[in-house]
């Protein structure tokens, strides 16, 4: 079976990692000699994915120079560039005259621990929603977009939760950075006028109470360098996913 395609945003300005990778766009935070976008890319890549857009914006010709069309890894990769920053929700909504979805959709930031496939097979299944998203257990890092699920994984709401002591709970689950946006997704957009937005804050919301986001727990975790400790931590311990 084809595969969707694959986006990766990856055109954030990453400030906050700011003080340890000054000289390159986050995604291209080197781990091990590569570009982390490089290990996001390698895992799909073995999973069969093979046409890959990047949703590049600040030092997007950094990123380009390196990866050009795809060749050197087997795939063949497209490049949304956003000449102003634009959010994740502007990122994709750039998107809706060149991808048709449904496709899958990654923070270029986090790097997946869990089953892929898995997800990606239960979610396509969802045709009722517009977005599914990949869901894990929160932790102390995450500031908001806890979601509460009804029985049928809708995503009925968002919230702040307190969570216990350890930084975990069992019943608070946050986003894990992968969503399937299914066929009518762009429709969304006709409502919501401004370039740059979040989806976070402001698609999910709309979604959630109009029934249209649903979430699916996964099996393992993620890898996220957003923050400079996080970062470094990988950096110093490669291994631990490669």
């Amino acid at each position: 079976m084809k595969l969707p395609p694959l986006v990766i945003l990856a055109g954030g300005l990453g400030t906050r990692l700011r003080p340890v990778v000054s000289d390159v766009p986050k995604p291209m935070a080197p781990i091990d000699e590569k570009p982390f976008l490089e290990m996001i890319l390698e895992i799909f890549r073995g999973l069969g994915f093979d046409d890959i857009i990047l949703c590049v914006g600040f030092q997007w010709e950094r990123i380009e120079s390196h990866f050009k069309d795809g060749t050197r890894w087997g795939v063949h990769i497209r490049y949304s560039i956003e000449n102003k920053p634009l959010g994740t929700g502007g990122a994709l909504k750039l998107l809706s005259n060149s991808v048709k979805p449904p496709f899958i959709a990654i923070n270029g930031d986090t790097l997946p621990e869990y089953d892929i496939a898995a997800f990606v097979n239960n979610a396509l299944q969802r045709k009722q929603e517009l977005m599914t998203l990949g869901l894990l257990p929160a932790s102390l890092k995450q500031q908001r977009g806890f979601v509460n699920l009804d029985d049928h994984n809708k995503i009925s709401s968002f919230e702040e939760k307190k969570l216990s002591s350890d930084g975990t709970s069992e019943t608070a689950l946050s986003n894990a950075g992968i969503y399937v946006c299914h066929e009518g997704f762009f429709e969304i957009f006709k409502e919501f006028k401004p370039d740059a937005f979040s989806l976070e804050t402001e698609i999910f919301p709309i979604l959630a109470r109009k029934g249209l986001l649903g979430g699916l727990h996964l099996n393992g975790s993620i890898v996220d360098i957003g923050l400079p400790q996080d970062y470094l931590a990988l950096k110093n311990d490669p291994k631990r996913v490669l």
